[in-house]
């Protein structure tokens, strides 16, 4: 499912959501500060493709997208498949 949340803080979450009311899929958190992350949410956290844009607008994109539709992890070293499988 799909909404939005705002947070005591006056950060908010736009995105998907779990049956169990956790941020789960793709979405944006915008944070108060002005920075902002663009991606894949699991169990309520960032975790996956995704890209944080700070207050100054400069990037951290860790991912790298590939034609064959597998992610590259340079973090890990490791290719993941768009569902969230690990390859070697």
């Amino acid at each position: 499912m799909k909404g939005s949340y705002q947070y005591p803080d006056g950060s908010q979450y736009k995105g998907a959501w779990s049956d169990g009311g956790q941020r789960d899929g793709y979405g944006v958190m915008q944070f108060t500060d002005g920075s902002q992350y663009y991606g894949m949410f699991k169990a309520g956290l960032c975790e996956g493709p995704g890209v944080m844009v700070f207050s100054d607008n400069s990037r951290y994109e860790p991912w790298i997208v590939l034609q064959t539709g597998l992610i590259y992890d340079p973090i890990v070293e490791r290719y993941i498949e768009r569902d969230g499988r690990k390859e070697k």
